[in-house]
């Protein structure tokens, strides 16, 4: 008993799939999509399958082409016709048919060389039932869509006229568009007059940080040509470097930096290369002396003490009036004497 039923569901479901996947289930097109393709029809209308594709009715599609065509074309977003797209735009894919009753069969062709060379989009079984013009979509670019030109392969079995359309759709799709990022490069010294074998710093940037590429620092001597002091790699810095630098003999020197350039395939984003302004130095043999202050001359005044004889250390007793005094004392007397004469003479004349 549990043997038949089991024989009897098993049965069941073996018709079941023979109706849901029929025999008309087809293999891939010819790989040439303008090489003849003639898939057998579906049986009847209740057994297509439904597609898993998200469709819309597009506004305003216009009249159907005439009985036993179809007219296949991309969109974007907005239903404006296009036939390049890059990156992760929105498409649609609007097939334009007057028939009210058909199914249809999606193929799409790779690039050329890409392996493989196509994949079902709506397949290997018809799907439908569908009525007038419609909307695939909207869908994108998968992350691993290959670059180059795409075919749709659109196979249209109307039921009413028991008749097959077809209709190829041709799009492109191309790398995003690189995207050029301007940066400014500056280069500084950190002495613009400094002596010979003195030490001075040089510094690079570059802003904003590019993702990749180096900055190289280079100096030209008089007449010369540039020669890089230092390379650093810009990636995960904050955009500033420094190096060391001897002076040389006099002269001028100039410094620049100068940024390689980078394409940062992942953000689709071009770094140019860059230069900065030239900065110069002028290097001065010239010996700097600190002025020496005039001597001012100093008169030096020596005082020597002589001691006098005893008689001159008498107070009041200097030599130059003891003279006097005498010269006096001698006068005196010799005129008393004279006076005491007269005097004498004229007594005795008496």
């Amino acid at each position: 008993m549990n043997s038949r039923l089991i024989l009897l569901v098993l049965g069941l479901t073996i018709l079941a799939s023979s109706t849901v996947f029929p025999a008309y289930a087809q293999t891939e097109p010819p790989s040439d999509p303008n090489a003849p393709w003639n898939p057998p029809p579906p049986p009847s209308q209740g057994a297509v399958q439904t597609a898993r594709k998200p469709m819309i009715v597009p506004p305003n599609p216009g009249p159907g082409p005439g009985p036993g065509t179809v007219i296949g074309y991309m969109t974007d977003y907005q239903y404006n016709k296009k036939d390049t797209f890059s990156g992760s735009e929105t498409m649609y894919l609007v097939l334009m048919t007057s028939s009210v009753a058909y199914a249809v069969l999606w193929w799409e062709y790779y690039p050329a060389g890409t392996v493989p060379g196509g994949h079902w989009v709506i397949g290997p079984a018809w799907a439908g039932p569908y009525s007038g013009t419609i909307a695939f979509g909207p869908t994108s670019p998968e992350p691993s869509e290959p670059y180059g030109l795409h075919v749709e392969r659109l196979k249209v079995y109307d039921f009413r006229s028991g008749t097959f359309a077809e209709g190829l759709v041709r799009w492109t799709y191309q790398s995003p568009p690189v995207q050029t990022v301007p940066i400014s490069v500056s280069v500084s010294v950190s002495s613009t007059s400094p002596s010979p074998g003195q030490l001075i710093t040089v510094t690079g940037s570059v802003s904003p940080v590019p993702t990749g590429g180096t900055l190289a620092i280079q100096v030209t001597s008089p007449g010369g040509a540039w020669v890089q002091l230092q390379s650093f790699n810009v990636a995960s810095s904050s955009g500033s470097f420094s190096t060391s630098w001897s002076v040389p003999s006099s002269g001028t020197y100039g410094f620049q930096a100068v940024y390689s350039g980078y394409l940062d395939s992942a953000a689709n984003q071009q770094y140019p290369q860059t230069f900065s302004t030239t900065t110069s130095l002028t290097v001065s043999t010239t010996v700097v002396t600190t002025p020496v202050s005039p001597v001012t001359p100093v008169t030096t005044i020596v005082t020597t003490t002589t001691t006098p004889p005893w008689w001159e250390q008498i107070p009041g007793f200097p030599v130059e009036s003891i003279f006097s005094g005498l010269l006096i004392g001698l006068l005196a007397v010799v005129l008393l004497r004279r006076t005491q004469r007269k005097k004498t003479s004229h007594m005795e004349r008496q």
